[in-house]
């Protein structure tokens, strides 16, 4: 399954300003929030939304999910990024603040005051099962890489000088481990969240999830 990046989700250029993110982000809630439209997905479709603009407003999860999705470097207009996003100086031309806050709220989980509640990147584990695999429970240890904030300079990244760990980043790589059980004849689909197992890409931050996914496929399908 291809997944869309968050740039393609808001329909925005990997160089785009905050301000461009929020006008997508504006036009898109407005579109898809389910008192406004009819479509089956509206919903999911709002919740991809929640999730590319919540990371793309804010610099620092942007720069994670830039360097984990091979962005960095690719930004060809030279344009910058603006001023660090504040809430509370949006511009919310044309809509009622009361209504968006309530929206962000209720349907994002976005606190449109801001603040230090934020979580780091959640990361995304897939698992493909033929039928017959989960006639039992299944016991499976996952290997993975998240992104850590660096020991060395505390997260600091460019503000702390000559950090030979992190080299400006902020955040190192490492090595993660974790044992999990898939019940048996859970249906394609079922999730498992490990809390805390996620990217931790900033200490002020709480870390993100790891979700895992199952996928019960036929047998064509497997040896795609």
């Amino acid at each position: 399954m291809v997944m869309k990046s968050y740039y393609d989700i808001l329909g925005i250029p990997v160089d785009a300003t905050e301000e461009e993110v929020k006008k997508a982000f504006r036009a898109l809630a407005l579109k898809w929030h389910p008192d406004q439209s009819d479509h089956p997905n509206a919903r999911e479709y709002f919740q991809e939304i929640r999730e590319a603009y919540e990371t793309l407003i804010d610099p620092k999860k942007r720069s994670v999910y830039d360097y984990r999705h091979g962005f960095v470097g690719r930004n060809s207009s030279g344009r910058g990024r603006g001023k660090k996003f504040s809430s509370s100086n949006a511009d919310l031309s044309g809509w009622d603040k009361r209504h968006v806050a309530n929206l962000l709220h209720e349907y994002f989980g976005i606190s449109w005051r801001g603040g230090n509640n934020s979580r780091c990147n959640d990361l995304r584990f897939d698992f493909h099962f033929l039928a017959e695999q989960l006639t039992v429970v299944r016991k499976e240890t996952i290997h993975y890489t998240r992104l850590v904030y660096c020991q060395e300079c505390v997260g600091k990244g460019l503000s702390y000088k000559n950090c030979s760990i992190c080299r400006g980043r902020g955040f190192t790589e490492e090595e993660a481990e974790v044992n999990v059980t898939i019940p048996a004849g859970c249906p394609s689909g079922y999730q498992l969240r490990i809390h805390g197992g996620g990217d931790h890409t900033y200490p002020q931050a709480r870390p993100g999830d790891l979700i895992i996914y199952v996928h019960v496929v036929n047998r064509v399908d497997s040896h795609r």
